[in-house]
């Protein structure tokens, strides 16, 4: 597996994955709902791919997963 930035052609495919992630945290304890802003929102997740916070995780040429790595100026993650 390896971790790249993501492709803007990659966005509805981690829309998907983020949506059927956060939709099953009710299966083990998570509050229906209780899902973070954007994670359903195409244009969001274009607008992070573009700001360069969107990575992608590969196996191969499969897309597995994904994560928004966000740094701040005080803590140096967020």
């Amino acid at each position: 597996m390896y971790i790249v930035k993501a492709d803007e052609n990659q966005v509805e495919k981690i829309v998907d994955m983020s949506i059927r992630a956060f939709e099953t945290d009710v299966n083990v304890g998570g509050a229906k709902g209780d899902c973070p802003p954007g994670f359903d929102s195409v244009e969001w997740h274009e607008q992070i791919v573009r700001e360069g916070h969107l990575y992608q995780a590969m196996i191969g040429n499969d897309l597995v997963g994904a994560a928004i790595r966000i740094t701040t100026a005080r803590s140096g993650f967020r």
